[in-house]
């Protein structure tokens, strides 16, 4: 169409349908009276109005006994909302009451509901709505790997939940991005803890946009989890009590569509006891019943769900019928579901649903979560418990199971985004069949099983314990030999090494017994590596050892393929954490050919990180490359493993080029851990950075992140990142004039490191204990522990020995250890980065401390220099003095610069010791 002032046509479209939807469970007719809650009305309409001028996140939860008024007063906020001009999103999710259920279902229903996604849709189609309402931003790719789970769209990636809360909060945040919206979440009661824990995070880290994040519950919800919102900001809970008389009084009148005597409108009103719900109901059966004219006492229930009962009891033997099959289904059900499960046609359906509803036990919704079906809702969820708790226990079996195949068929190839329900169900189904000697118990059997395993399956990337408690009830229904169950308890120890290392090792000890009694040697194999992983958690090399070795002679006699690969990966890893360099660079290359065979590519690029620091502890600048080669290779891999291959590229670029280049590299890496909310790898990573600030001189900002550190550590629990920076922190003290200080920094740190047995950890921890024990004039424990240290990095890389290796050489030298010092550094040979500087800085101390004082002045001279462009600055003004130092002592002009700049340097490092050095010196 050409429009004026426009030079080209523009393009019209004609719009057909929405195509997000609200949520489930949002249509309401809402024709009765609203009474006495005026102002808790009020102040919902208000933190929305507040929160949309703010732009702030506002968490209210609305908590009432069943028919109190929660979904009433939800609906008046959606009326208000209605009537404002501006557009205003709204979006709805709801917990399910399966007990040991599905975790963030509310939260997939949210997504779902946002993209217009149909329970029905393949996972092309549903991927393709997805990416329709991604925010545009560089993070695309990750966000919608860490949504698509919360679709039943398995990503292969196990993440980690602090990844995925901040993917999901990115995700809710955008729904708010153009303008105020409000999401709700009902019956939170039943909720999971996690689905808690990511709502009381996403009100604490939301920022910038103007959402009511509104929730739903029955007081249950603190007698499960009493601190709920107690510490979340802008957290706010609203009780609503019951009708006060007069409020009930004027509900009853409003009601009631009939004149009653005065006898039945004091019981409704004695009876109702002030919930809305009940008096409703009241009234409805004074209809059905066509009591209202009576002035005999009235026989009403003394109960609700008696009154709900009694209101049933009017219905036609067909439609309560019905209505039974639909309690089966759940809250939400379809009308295909009855139609299939009573053996009907869909036309019937309908009518009986239409009739349904006018009698207010059910109602339609707008739109479907299943495309071509109608979708209805039970009127109010008593009314869902009370028709299936008149379903004769032995009908439910078949019913269950009825439902539960009609879910899979329409799931199609989505069944994973239903299989926490249609567990569920194929779980009552055969509890309830074998109870009642129902022959169909075997036919069950299998169908349990697998949809358990499923849904376990689909927890593993979103909440790890839910992901085992499917495993296990799966695990419960095999027999206790029966080898199927082998594959599922690896799956089992694989992903429970992350929750109980002692529950991992159980479960994989079962898995290899039942793979030998099956005669399954690869099976056998990889379980015998997942003990080897479970090993060295713990720590425990000779045992890591033993399960590998096994692994590899079962592996022997079979041709090369995913498993040995597996076994090839394992053993670079632990050649290069022990600094076996050159071995693991052969193994790598072995592992990376076999990925590449199998088209195993994720696990190829993974093995470059092994092969890339071994390069680079080797001096080969090339390993950078494969570094970096890695990281691009791993861009579908899980954030978690990614982050860890740029610490691992920050590292080697810290030990091979530069002081400056790592802390750049390591800046980048926290932003993208922070990102990704990968908050344990963010602090490793700023526990790292403490050796780049060491080097760098920025000793001042070292021990600052040593206490964000500590902070994070005490906050979050479990975290060992603190224990890389300790002994920076400890050296830094001691240079500063508390040796005090500093011995207790290193006497708490060095037993953690021994039982770590990790050298980066292992190292730092010996060497600086070394050089605090020395300051504190105990000579026989200083060298104890440089003997200590060089039995642990005997055939180890060079970087290891090398960290230390300029102040352990003047330790040892002032302590007439010359002995020591050799054997510290003429095994070394790397030229390249921090550990060639740190070689040529030792051999100008030993050079000195020998009595080579003109060959030291040059090596002294050379130190300098290395250590300026390596980025060193407390190894440049030690350098400086030592130059000093030899020119005094050789009675040569020129001492006076050096000593200069290193005065100057060690009074901007605060190091009281050199500056006393220095002053030595000086005086002479």
């Amino acid at each position: 169409m050409t429009v004026k002032g426009k030079s080209a046509p523009l393009r019209l479209y004609r719009a057909v349908e929405a195509r997000a939807r609200f949520g489930t469970d949002l249509t309401r007719t809402e024709n009765t009276l609203f009474v006495g809650r005026e102002v808790e009305k009020t102040l919902l309409q208000g933190l929305f109005d507040r929160c949309t001028r703010d732009s702030t996140v506002e968490l209210v939860t609305l908590v009432g006994e069943p028919g109190v008024g929660k979904s009433r007063l939800c609906a008046e906020l959606a009326r208000y909302i209605d009537e404002r001009p501006e557009l205003i999103r709204w979006r709805q999710g709801r917990c399910l009451p399966y007990g040991e259920g599905i975790t963030f279902w509310a939260l997939g229903e949210l997504v779902k509901s946002h993209a217009g996604v149909f329970d029905s849709d393949s996972p092309e189609t549903a991927t393709a709505k997805l990416e329709d309402v991604l925010p545009e931003i560089e993070e695309r790719d990750w966000l919608k790997t860490r949504l698509l789970p919360l679709l039943g769209i398995d990503t292969g990636q196990s993440e980690s939940r602090e990844e995925s809360f901040a993917a999901w909060r990115r995700f809710v945040e955008s729904i708010a991005s153009d303008g105020p919206s409000v999401v709700v979440i009902e019956d939170l009661h039943w909720a999971d803890p996690p689905l808690l824990d990511f709502l009381s995070y996403f009100a604490e880290w939301a920022q910038g946009v103007p959402l009511l994040f509104l929730c739903t519950a029955r007081p249950e919800l603190f007698e499960r989890h009493g601190s709920w919102s107690a510490r979340t900001r802008n957290a706010h809970t609203i009780n609503l009590s019951p009708l006060s008389g007069d409020e009930t009084s004027e509900l009853v009148q409003g009601l009631l569509e009939q004149s009653v005597s005065e006898q039945v409108r004091q019981t409704i009103l004695e009876r109702a006891g002030g919930n809305p719900l009940y008096a409703e109901e009241f009234v409805r059966l004074v209809g059905d019943r066509g009591l209202g004219d009576t002035d005999q006492g009235v026989a009403f229930p003394d109960s609700v769900q008696a009154l709900i009962a009694a209101r049933l009891d009017t219905l036609s033997p067909e439609r309560k019928a019905l209505l039974h099959d639909a309690a089966v289904v759940g809250k939400v059900f379809w009308a295909g579901a009855l139609a299939a499960m009573g053996d009907l046609e869909v036309r019937e359906v309908h009518l009986a649903l239409h009739e349904l509803s006018r009698r207010e036990l059910v109602r339609p919704a707008r739109r479907s979560t299943m495309e071509g079906e109608s979708e209805y809702s039970f009127w109010h969820v008593l009314v869902c418990d009370v028709a299936y708790a008149q379903i004769p226990r032995a009908a439910r079996a078949r019913k269950h199971a009825a439902a539960a195949a009609w879910m899979e068929a329409k799931a199609g190839q989505r069944v994973e985004d239903l299989a926490d329900v249609l567990a569920h169900h194929y779980q009552e189904a055969l509890e309830l069949a074998r109870a009642a000697d129902d022959p169909v118990a075997e036919e069950l059997l299998p169908a349990a099983r697998r949809m358990l395993e499923l849904a376990g399956d689909r927890a593993v990337s979103l909440d790890l314990p839910k992901a085992e408690t499917f495993y296990r009830r799966a695990g419960a229904l095999y027999d206790a030999h029966d080898v199927a169950e082998a594959q599922l308890l690896l799956k089992t120890a694989r992903i429970v090494a992350g929750l109980s290392v002692a529950r991992a090792e159980e479960d994989a000890t079962r898995s290899v017994a039942l793979f030998e009694q099956a005669g399954d040697e690869l099976g056998t194999a990889e379980a015998l590596l997942e003990l080897s992983r479970l090993a060295s958690y713990k720590g425990n090399d000779a045992e890591d050892r033993v399960h590998a070795e096994r692994a590899r002679q079962l592996l022997e006699r079979h041709p090369p393929g995913r498993v040995f690969a597996l076994y090839l990966v394992r053993k670079a890893g632990d050649e290069m954490m022990a600094g076996k360099s050159k071995e693991c660079i052969v193994t790598s290359d072995a592992a990376i050919a076999l990925a590449n065979e199998l088209g195993l590519d994720e696990l190829a690029a993974r093995t470059l990180q092994h092969r890339g620091v071994a390069r680079t502890d080797l001096g080969d600048l090339g390993g950078l490359d494969d570094l970096r080669e890695s990281i691009e290779g791993l861009a579908g891999a899980s954030a978690l493993t990614v982050g860890i291959a740029h610490l691992n590229l920050a590292d080697a670029t810290f030990m091979s080029v530069g002081a400056q280049e790592g802390l750049d590299l390591h800046g980048a890496t926290q932003s993208f851990c922070e990102s990704r909310g990968l908050y344990g790898s963010l602090w490793w990573s700023r526990s790292e950075s403490t050796w780049m600030l060491f080097d760098l001189g920025r000793w001042d900002e070292l021990l600052a992140t040593v206490d964000e550190v500590a902070a994070a550590v005490e906050q979050t629990g479990g975290l060992q990142a603190l224990e890389l920076a300790l002994p920076y922190q400890a050296l830094v003290v001691l240079r500063r004039g508390r040796p005090a200080t500093a011995s207790s920094i290193a006497e708490d740190v060095l037993p953690k490191a021994r039982a770590s047995t990790d050298m980066q950890l292992l190292v730092p921890a010996l060497a600086v204990g070394a050089l605090v024990a020395a300051g504190n004039g105990d000579e026989d424990r200083a060298l104890g522990l440089v003997r200590e240290l060089l039995d642990v990095t005997r055939g180890r890389a060079d970087r290891y020995r090398a960290l230390f290796l300029p102040e352990l050489t003047t330790m040892c030298a002032s302590l007439d250890a010359l002995d020591l010092a050799h054997e510290l550094a003429d095994s070394l040979t790397i030229d390249l980065g921090r550990s060639g500087t740190a070689r040529a800085a030792a051999a100008a101390v030993l050079a000195e401390a020998e009595g080579r004082v003109r060959e030291a002045v040059r090596l002294y001279e050379e130190a300098a220099r290395r250590w300026r462009d390596f980025g060193g600055v407390p190894g440049v003004a030690q350098a400086l003095l030592g130059r000093a130092r030899c020119l005094v002592a050789l009675d040569l002009p020129g001492a006076e610069p050096p000593l200069t700049e290193a005065r100057e340097l060690f009074a901007v490092l605060g190091d009281v010791a050199g500056l006393a050095e220095a002053a030595k010196l000086v005086a002479r």
